[in-house]
């Protein structure tokens, strides 16, 4: 768990810093143009109107004109020289912003705006403390107070035309109003003939300013202008985010696909390939666990391999004895003509069988206890295939009434191992004739895409508690005991019929009996026969 934890977080640190380098530097180069981009917009008309103060006017007159500035706009203006400005800690973007005549935007060690007056001439300073709620408001006073100095001289029919001849500088509307047409608050209205310069919020983020133009019935109007640089947080936040989610997905493949390694070897083990093993790198969050896996495997081989050799040796070496003490059995009963002598020898003769079918079904056991390769092979016509293996084991019980149904579909072929699919139904057929009073009933049929074979005995039944584990090995009933048997028989039918991949299934019949219905795929073996 904690390789797990280390290896997350290891992958969601990385991913994180990652995100910062991948995006620290474009942000920061797109926030500075969101700031250039902004202050461009709202100071150049502002700056136009400042240099229009400077026309006309020699070096020697700047001082004055600058004293004058001073005087309407509160955050001061001045004049640098180049010396001076290389002072100032500016960017490369305000630099190249500064050569190219546009307005340099510089936030520390406070805000200011600059730009050249001319090429080769002085920068304009024009200084911007940081009040958020009047920024707007202070910085608009300078210029309204400029654009009534360059109303004043003239009649009030032209200011209209002149207020439009300054909109090309300005990159917000600017208009002349008659206060007539002004639809604002009481308030604000009041603040306007007071003189104050005022403003109103439009939406989330711009701002309209008014401002009355030399005590007459005309307004200024300018905006709606940006009142602060919105970022899309959304997109900054979603970077990280993605990249986050990125190194997690890698981790998660990687997890996911050693957990498919997992899974499919552990499906090969149940399948019975004891020989499966599942490789993981060592740097894997499941490598404890795969080791931990093939440990386990080894161990279920080691066992189960040693049931079987241990079951094979026993049943061979049972055969030759029993094969020597049936002939001795033979040549005693030849050579002795004594009745009880011979009866004697025919209950030895009984049990020696007994012995060898004993013999031949822990054989058997061990065999379809291993995941063999089945042959597989179709049968067209799988009613007579099965009608064949009845009719023979029904000449022990002539006295049975046994009825077959032929359910099949008309031209169904089916795909399966005869020998051991024989076997199986010579287990179950034969346990049911042997059980049965006096009916049998069996079914051939196709339902859903599987061949089914349906055995219905009339019988004492299998109690409900008992149904599943009578199929495994060496599990007798009590009403079974007198029946000569080991228990093996429908356990080896199971495992047959796993082989098939279908399986047996054991419920109550419709004559109060016993009911086992045998079922497989009916085709889609075909591939694994190949």
């Amino acid at each position: 768990m904690w390789r797990s934890f280390a290896t997350l977080y290891g992958v969601v640190l990385a991913a994180l810093l990652l995100s910062y380098l991948a995006i620290s530097v474009p942000v920061n180069r797109y926030i500075v143009g969101l700031v250039q981009e902004e202050v461009e917009g709202t100071t150049s008309g502002i700056f136009y109107l400042l240099e229009q103060e400077f026309k006309g006017v020699g070096p020697s007159r700047y001082p004055k004109v600058i004293a004058e500035l001073n005087k309407l706009f509160p955050y001061g203006v001045a004049l640098l020289t180049d010396a001076e400005a290389t002072r100032l800690p500016l960017s490369s973007a305000a630099k190249k912003a500064l050569a190219s005549g546009h307005v340099a935007f510089l936030q520390r060690p406070y805000q200011m705006m600059l730009k050249r007056l001319q090429p080769g001439g002085p920068i304009l300073k024009l200084n911007w403390e940081v009040d958020p709620d009047r920024d707007n408001q202070l910085l608009a006073t300078g210029p309204v107070r400029l654009i009534e100095k360059m109303l004043a001289p003239l009649p009030a029919a032209q200011w209209p035309a002149v207020i439009d001849s300054l909109q090309p500088h300005f990159d917000f509307p600017v208009r002349l109003l008659h206060e007539s047409k002004l639809v604002l608050p009481d308030k604000l209205k009041a603040q306007i003939n007071r003189g104050e310069i005022v403003t109103r919020r439009v939406g989330d983020n711009d701002e309209i300013l008014y401002g009355r133009i030399l005590g007459s019935e005309f307004v200024f109007k300018a905006g709606p202008m940006i009142q602060d640089i919105r970022i899309n947080n959304f997109f900054f936040l979603l970077i990280p985010v993605v990249i986050v989610a990125l190194g997690v997905l890698l981790w998660i493949t990687a997890l996911g696909r050693d957990v498919k390694k997992l899974n499919h070897t552990t499906r090969l083990l149940g399948q019975g390939a004891l020989d499966a093993r599942v490789k993981l790198g060592r740097r894997s969050a499941l490598a404890e666990t795969g080791d931990r896996f093939n440990t386990m495997a080894r161990d279920i081989e080691r066992l189960i391999e040693g049931s079987r050799e241990l079951t094979n040796a026993v049943s061979h070496d049972l055969k030759t004895p029993l094969a020597r003490m049936r002939f001795a059995l033979e040549m005693l009963q030849q050579k002795v003509a004594d009745p009880e002598v011979h009866r004697f020898t025919q209950s030895l003769e009984g049990d020696v069988e007994e012995l060898e079918n004993l013999v031949g079904e822990l054989l058997a056991n061990a065999r379809y206890e291993r995941q063999l390769a089945l042959k597989l092979e179709p049968v067209d016509d799988l009613f007579s295939w099965v009608q064949g293996i009845v009719e023979r084991l029904a000449l022990q019980y002539p006295d049975l009434q046994i009825e077959l149904v032929n359910s099949m579909v008309p031209g169904a072929i089916v795909m399966l191992d005869r020998r051991a699919l024989a076997r199986t139904l010579r287990n179950v057929v034969g346990n049911a004739m042997h059980y049965a009073r006096k009916h049998l009933r069996i079914e051939v049929r196709i339902a859903n895409g599987q061949a089914e074979i349906l055995v219905e005995d009339d019988g004492p039944g299998i109690p409900e508690a008992d149904r599943e584990r009578v199929l495994k090995p060496f599990v007798r009933l009590e009403s079974s005991r007198e029946h000569r048997g080991h228990g093996l028989g429908l356990a080896i039918a199971a495992r047959i019929m796993e082989q098939h991949r279908g399986g047996i299934e054991i419920t109550r019949s419709t004559f109060g009996g016993t009911a086992v219905r045998l079922y497989w795929p009916a085709t889609s073996n075909v591939d694994s026969a190949g």
